[in-house]
This record gives C-alpha cells, structure tokens and sequence, in this order.
C-alpha cells in the first residue's frame, strides 16, 4: 500500500526565508543546485560535509551529495526523492536546516501546489490519501520583479513597476520598509522622475542588497504587501 499524504495548501512564499530557511529550484539536470551563500556564510561547519540527510514531512529521510565547486557549496543526487514522490519535472523545495548536513524539505510543483508525500506500506491496495485541513494564512503580492539583465545592480536602481507606483502616488513616499529574507528590516530609497509620477526606482537599500546578496540576471524578487503602511516583504527566487 502507498500513503499519499498531501500537507495543507500553503503557499510557498508563507513558509519562513531567512539564513537558516530558504528555497532552491531543482530541475530533471543533474547540475549541481547550490546553497545560498548566506547559509554557507552562517553554517560554515556545513564545508567538509560531502552528503546530506533530507527529511520530507512524512519522515522519510534520503541521502543527496554534497559538493564544493569554486567555493560554493552545491547539492545533488535527487534522484531517489524524484521516484519516491513521482516527480518528473522541475520543483520549489524548501529547505529548513537542522544541524550538522541534515535538513527538513518541503517540496512544491509551483507557488501554490505542494506535491503529494508517498510513504509505501505493507498492503495490497493502491493508494490512501491523507489530507490535512487547509490554512488561511496568504500574503498578496504587491509586485514582481524579473532582474533580466546581468548584474542590474550595478545600475544602482531597480524600477518599480508602473501599476504600483500609481497607488504610491497619493502620498508620494520617499521610502519604503523592507521587510529581508533573513527577517531584518531596512530602508530603501524610492527616486522619483521630475514630471512623470508614475516612474519611480529604487535607489539606495536595493542598491547595496543586491550586491551584497549577488543577485544575478534571471533572479526574481517578489514583493508582498504587509498590515504596516509602506512596508513590504522581500521574497528573492533564484533561477
């Protein structure tokens, strides 16, 4: 018998981000998925490790590789989580770390659809599915911005997008709060074009984020409204 045990319908972008929880893209290639240079940075006991233990939420646990390329750290050998949860193509998994090279995984096809956990037991039957309740707890995305060209940052701004910027103008802010994924909260300038009120950039803050954190051409950052005025959370996805 196989359990097919389907978690409650979260969004990915609900779960916590921050140096010790974070997201990796993992496509059908074998090519090395790196950890985020920020986790590195914090857990350098992680560097001798050569495989890592993941543990999805049914408590099955699976050995990957570890391996250091250029100073990076990277993951591989997702092939037997793959098969176990019948996934062929390209997945969001979540990733909250433990201690030593063991983490907790939660696996999602997409922003919105976690992939049902098989867990094989004895019996003859097909398959049993689980469900737990569903939460209510979603964020709506106030905007999204794709860093298409490579190293933007060194533009020093980042361009808000014209359908946000007009409901910025009533008040015409100066700044925003930033809510980083590591859960620091920062300021980051907004520079407003002389006659054109709904063409505004991101100056410093963005500037001095994204070279810090090396955000690359084809990231993503996801901004999300919260309850406190001119306040967003940052979401970055790396691709």
């Amino acid at each position: 018998m196989f359990l097919k045990y389907n978690m409650a319908q979260v969004r990915l972008s609900s779960l916590p981000e921050d140096a010790n929880n974070f997201i990796i893209i993992h496509r059908p290639d074998p090519d090395l998925a790196l950890l985020p240079r920020r986790f590195v940075r914090n857990n350098p006991i992680i560097m001798p490790y050569q495989n890592a233990l993941l543990t999805d939420p049914t408590n099955n646990t699976f050995s990957v590789g570890l391996r250091t390329v250029n100073g990076d750290k990277g993951i591989e050998g997702f092939q037997e989580i793959c098969q176990a949860h019948h996934i062929n193509g390209t997945v969001r998994m979540h990733y909250t770390y433990i201690r030593g090279s063991q983490f907790n995984i939660r696996i999602f096809h997409d922003e919105y659809t976690e992939v049902a956990y098989i867990v094989q037991e004895d019996s003859d039957d097909d398959y049993i599915v689980i469900e737990q309740e569903d939460s209510d707890d979603e964020e709506e995305l106030a905007w999204l911005s794709d860093i298409t060209e490579p190293k933007s940052y060194r533009r020093q701004c980042l361009h808000v997008p014209a359908n946000f910027a007009i409901e910025l103008i009533p008040h015409i802010p100066q700044s925003l709060n930033i809510i980083l994924p590591d859960g620091n909260l920062d300021e980051w300038i907004l520079k407003w074009a002389d006659g054109r009120p709904n063409q505004v950039d991101f100056g410093h803050g963005w500037y001095e984020f994204g070279r810090e954190e090396r955000i690359r051409a084809r990231d993503q950052l996801r901004f999300y409204k919260t309850h406190q005025p001119d306040t967003y959370r940052l979401e970055v996805r790396r691709y």
